[in-house]
Parts: C-alpha cells; structure tokens; sequence
C-alpha cells in the first residue's frame, strides 16, 4: 500500500515524486476540492513522509499548490516549494 503522512499527522492513500522544481502527489480516491483543501494548508504539506512499498522518502518545503486535475476518479496535484 502506498500512503502519504502529513506533517500534522493525517493518512491519505496515494504516492509521490520530486523532479527538481515540482513535487507531483497522485491521491486516490480523492476529489479535486478535497485534494486541494488538504494540501493548501501549508503547515499540513511541509513534511510528508511517503511510504511506497515498504520505502519511506520524505518531502520537504512542498507548500504551494501549482496545479490541480482530476483523472481516473483521484486527484493529482503538481506542487512547489513556497
């Protein structure tokens, strides 16, 4: 299973990677409006910790939201550090 842990502690199911300006989060299940209401709070996005089949990668400053879409019922989101 794959889960992302917000730095004020809440679980969502999704995954995550970094290229070197932008951090691209995949939350499952989850709507466009919701994904955005929980990652635009920047304390919550700080830090996360992303557990990706047993391996955990840490994400830290990611606290802007770049872009938003919905796609196969979940909701992607490109963001930056602020």
């Amino acid at each position: 299973m794959e889960t992302l842990t917000l730095n004020d502690g809440t679980v969502v199911n999704g995954h995550c990677f970094e290229d070197d300006t932008n951090l691209f989060v995949y939350l499952d299940n989850m709507t466009v409006i919701q994904g955005v209401t929980l990652f635009a709070d920047p304390y919550k996005t700080r830090h996360i910790v992303a557990m990706n089949h047993g391996t955990e990668h840490i994400y830290d400053g990611y606290t802007d939201i770049y872009a938003a879409s919905h796609e196969f019922g979940n909701c992607n989101l490109v963001m930056r550090k602020g």
